[in-house]
């Protein structure tokens, strides 16, 4: 259950003001042997109903509790853990992989050590590209995928997302779309990668499908020192959009939103002139990478009408920096949001996507299932 939806704090205050209109019209009505019992009753309850209703307003400004199985049971506090430099938690499970890796790539649903109050309905799915195990000593850019359970054109999707440079692709499965069931996993998600994958500090990018949009372009407006760009594909109602993507053209932040065929562009909606996108099945001379925005504007990619979010995925990947070696990884890694994010000439082939082992494990020495 949402603590931080509208149902709920709607909810809450129309109990609130009916137990409060009970206690008021009830007061002279109450039997005369329980009056005092069942006045004083009803005065308490009212007052929890507004004390209720003034915690549901303060949580939803907050974002305290997303759900309320987090406010029964909450995460505990984790110990800041240092980031390893040339390696991650899962490599040494990677490497038993890595010549099915090297090749095409490899996916595999991941369980973290901390996800276990994340409002998911499963595991995320991780896409590694061919180049995570043939540089073994380089860090990774992160594109972060929100969608419903289900989302089709998840292999195709994985190999457009690895068009540009190479990029760890999650898919995220969150139960509800608003901002408080995403606030853990723009937090906790990006620490407990960073310590199971290498991965960079910053300028990542967020990508939300259909009901997920809004909350994609959110998240990036909330952690721009994390997450660079954002983009929405198919998004319901795509006038709500219009806020999250001011907000985030005034961080100097890419937004990207891909309509479905047929749907006008909202007046409000702040998106230049489109750039064609080539399905990815055409060859490599024919396809013309997209130019990444210039600072303070956003950049909007006209798909193929069947694929918008093959288009998103490549949209993300030309937003991303290059994957940092050994020598840059070396150094302070910047986590400045305001840096231009690199845009490195269009790899010559793209890796095919790969379906995980069979009895692959969600974590090291644990068995799993692959999607």
């Amino acid at each position: 259950m949402s603590l931080t939806a509208t149902s709920t704090l709607v909810g809450g205050f129309a109990l609130a003001i009916l137990v409060v209109a009970g206690t008021v019209t009830l007061w002279r009505r109450w039997p005369r042997r329980a009056r005092l019992v069942l006045r004083s009753g009803s005065l308490l309850l009212s007052q929890i109903m507004i004390v209720i209703c003034v915690g549901l307003v303060v949580n939803r400004s907050e974002q305290l509790y997303p759900s309320l199985e987090t406010l029964i049971d909450p995460p505990k506090a984790k110990e800041p853990v240092a980031e390893s430099v040339t390696s991650g938690g899962l490599d040494e499970w990677l490497r038993a992989r890595s010549q099915q890796g090297a090749k095409s790539g490899l996916a595999f649903p991941w369980q973290p050590a901390g996800g276990g109050h994340w409002p998911v309905t499963e595991h995320p799915s991780i896409s590694l590209p061919a180049q995570y195990f043939l540089q073994p000593n380089s860090r990774f850019p992160v594109i972060v995928a929100f969608a419903p359970p289900g989302t089709p054109g998840w292999a195709d999707a994985r190999a457009a997302g690895r068009a540009g440079d190479p990029a760890i692709v999650v898919f995220v499965h969150p139960h509800n779309n608003d901002a408080g069931s995403l606030k853990l996993l723009g937090t906790d998600l990006p620490q407990e990668l960073g310590r199971d994958l290498r991965t960079t500090p910053d300028r990542w990018s967020a990508v939300g499908i259909g009901k997920y949009g809004v909350a994609a372009l959110d998240l990036a407006r909330r952690h721009p020192e994390r997450y660079r760009s954002a983009a929405a594909v198919t998004p319901p109602v795509p006038a709500e959009l219009t806020a999250p993507a001011k907000a985030l053209t005034a961080l100097s932040s890419p937004v990207a939103v891909f309509l479905a065929p047929g749907v006008a562009v909202p007046s409000g909606l702040p998106v230049p002139s489109p750039v064609p996108v080539v399905s990815p099945s055409a060859s490599p001379t024919a396809s013309a990478r997209p130019t990444p925005g210039t600072r303070g504007t956003t950049d909007r990619l006209v798909p193929k009408p069947a694929d918008p979010l093959t288009a998103a995925l490549r949209w993300a990947a030309a937003q991303l920096p290059a994957a940092l070696d050994p020598a840059q990884t070396a150094g302070q890694v910047s986590t400045s949001a305001t840096l231009p994010p690199s845009a490195p000439p269009l790899a010559p082939s793209t890796p095919a996507a790969t379906t995980p082992p069979a009895h692959a494990p969600t974590r090291p020495n644990a068995p799993g299932a692959g999607r």
